[in-house]
This record gives structure tokens, sequence and C-alpha cells, in this order.
């Protein structure tokens, strides 16, 4: 087989004027009227108050421009800025840590009957599961005469709380007065 050279085909309908240029090469050329970059070849259909419309109508859609997004962004980091400086200015509230001696807080009615109620379950039955769902479910459906025992209980049991507490702190107190304390053993050299 023989090659032939592929036939060019003729085009028509081209313009045979090369591309349209402004003034000094570019694609685009200057507005008279609006002072707007437009395409060379579509300055005869260019209309400056139909690019206005555009314009206001996409604004209507659109309000955050490009340049309200960097201002709103700005406002956002000015913001976090000074949230931040406040932050550090403020002292954070920390939890006193408890000391070593200071007893325990007391026990509620509620508390007082689950370990009453976990007893009976281990005694009944080794398998144990769901017994705090099981002790909720009955401590709701308790009437008050029936919780009573438990709230006396935990009753008692925050008044010892409180006489120890007082005692934890009058001994706290006594400490702080006597700066060096003899029954700790810490002298001052």
């Amino acid at each position: 087989m023989v090659g032939t050279a592929p036939r060019t085909r003729k085009r028509v309908g081209v313009n045979p004027c090369p591309l349209k240029r402004g003034e000094n090469g570019s694609g685009f050329t200057n507005c008279k009227k609006c002072r707007k970059a437009v395409p060379v070849g579509a300055v005869d259909v260019h209309d400056c108050k139909l690019d206005a419309k555009i314009k206001l109508s996409l604004e209507c859609h659109h309000p955050f421009n490009s340049t309200n997004k960097d201002l709103s962004q700005l406002r956002r980091r000015k913001r976090k800025d000074r949230e931040e400086a406040e932050k550090a200015q403020t002292p954070s509230v920390t939890k006193k840590p408890r000391g070593p001696q200071a007893p325990k807080k007391p026990q509620t009615a509620y508390l007082v009957f689950m370990e009453d109620f976990r007893k009976k379950c281990d005694e009944e039955n080794a398998d144990s599961n769901g017994t705090n769902k099981q002790g909720a479910e009955k401590w709701k459906l308790m009437t008050r005469e029936e919780k009573q025992p438990h709230i006396e209980k935990a009753e008692k049991i925050r008044v010892e709380y409180e006489h120890a507490l007082a005692k934890y702190h009058e001994e706290l107190r006594r400490f702080n007065e006597e700066g060096d304390s003899a029954e700790v053993g810490v002298i001052d050299m």
C-alpha cells in the first residue's frame, strides 16, 4: 500500500485576517465610557449599563464579595486576638486541691441505698450484671416512706462529715497560726 498524502480540507467561513488585538498588542482594550478592560472581539457588543446592572444583581445575591470577606476575616481575627488577650488576663478558676487529711464528702441517701442494694444482690446471686440499673429503677419506684431509713442514715453520715470537716479546718488554722510546727517537725534554719 502506497502512502498517499492526507487531503487538506478547505476551511469555509473563516475570516482570513489575524486575531484582533488592541493598540498595545493585548487581547483587551479599555472601554472609553466605563474604563473597564473589555475583550477586543467584544468591544462592539459591550454595554456599560448592562455590566453595572449585572454587578448590582450579583451583589444582591452574593453580598460577601472578596473585599467583604477580607474585612470579615480581619474583624474575626481581631476579635479572636482580643478574646485571647482577655482570657490571658483573667485568672482561670482552678479547684483547690483537697488536702490528703481532709474528710471525704458524705454519701447521699441514694448512694446509701445502692450500697445496701448491691450487698443484697451479691448475696442472692453471684451474677450481678445490671445491678446498678435495677437499683436505680427500684429507687425511682420507692415512696418517701420506703426511702426514709436511707435518708436518715445519710443525714447521720452528713452530720459526722460536718464535724470532721470543722475539726480539719480547726487543725489547719492552728497549723497556719503556729507557722513552724513541732508536731510536723519543720524547723527553719
